[in-house]
């Protein structure tokens, strides 16, 4: 029987990068799970960052320039994605030279596009509502999508009852205080804590509470 070739850790490293471009720390991960010593490790990164096979930066500017005709995501959510992929802080930050507010508008436009025909035939409390998780999974913030709101035609539903402005308040509260939690450093279920008591004192009831949790919660591989 032939004995099984033992692939180097940069051949293993050009074999991961086969498949697309990868973040130095998307490297660094594979190669440790493959139990790579650091200092061989070490060594890969410095070698495919000699020959090109690594860069960050210039990965970074495609990711942000192809999600304009691809995913079209909202600023926040890429910034999310690119964080997980192991993009560094400072990076992230050049995002806003080089996703304007007309592109990110754009964006927008088309997933609002998008979600008003998946839910043309809900009553309008209740589109309003799933089109408004559908966005805000995908990166927008509740301010940007009211003047999409305001001009978007009942289409023959019945007048509305009052709780469309009921759901503008919850969700422009909602939005609020996971950013002001978050910016406080809590995550997971204690930010959710958080937010939910938030919402309690400021007079939601626990249904509507309910609701918001779980429709707006962050869901990226939706």
């Amino acid at each position: 029987m032939a004995k099984r070739t033992q692939l180097s850790p940069f051949d293993m490293a050009l074999n991961y990068l086969s498949y697309r471009d990868r973040t130095e720390k998307e490297m660094r991960d594979y190669l440790a799970g493959h139990h790579i010593r650091e200092t061989a490790i070490d060594a890969v990164i410095d070698k495919l960052k000699d020959y090109d096979y690594i860069n960050d930066e210039r990965l970074f500017r495609r990711l942000c320039e192809q999600n304009a005709e691809g995913k079209r995501f909202g600023k926040r959510r890429l910034r999310h994605d690119l964080k997980q992929m192991g993009f560094a802080d400072s990076l992230i930050a050049r995002m806003d030279t080089l996703i304007d507010d007309q592109t990110e508008q754009a964006c927008l436009a088309f997933h609002f596009a998008k979600a008003e025909k998946r839910y043309a035939g809900d009553a309008l409390a209740g589109r309003r509502r799933k089109i408004s998780a559908y966005l805000m999974r995908r990166g927008f913030g509740y301010e940007a999508l009211v003047p999409f709101f305001d001009s978007m035609a009942d289409s023959g539903n019945a007048a509305s009852d009052g709780s469309d402005a009921d759901d503008d308040k919850l969700l422009y509260y909602y939005e609020k205080y996971m950013r002001m939690q978050s910016r406080k450093g809590y995550t997971g279920r204690e930010l959710k804590l958080r937010v939910r008591r938030n919402l309690a004192q400021r007079g939601f009831r626990r249904e509507a509470i309910d609701w918001v949790m779980s429709g707006h919660a962050p869901r990226i591989n939706d």
